[in-house]
């Protein structure tokens, strides 16, 4: 279960690296670009804190 929440973690950390990156761009399809990759983040990020909340009821 340690192995999943480090992937997870690491896969939202690349998911708002992306979004900061793609924040610094202009344009119309960017906006679009930018709300996908912040709900990733967002989900991945809330995911892990759920499983390490889990993890940590169960020791």
């Amino acid at each position: 279960m340690t192995i999943v929440i480090g992937i997870l973690i690491i896969l939202s950390v690349v998911a708002w690296i992306k979004a900061v990156m793609v924040s610094k761009k202009e344009g119309e399809a960017t906006k679009k670009q930018l709300n996908t990759w912040v709900m990733i983040g967002a989900v991945l990020t809330v995911l892990s804190l759920s499983l390490m909340f889990i993890v940590s009821q169960n020791s």
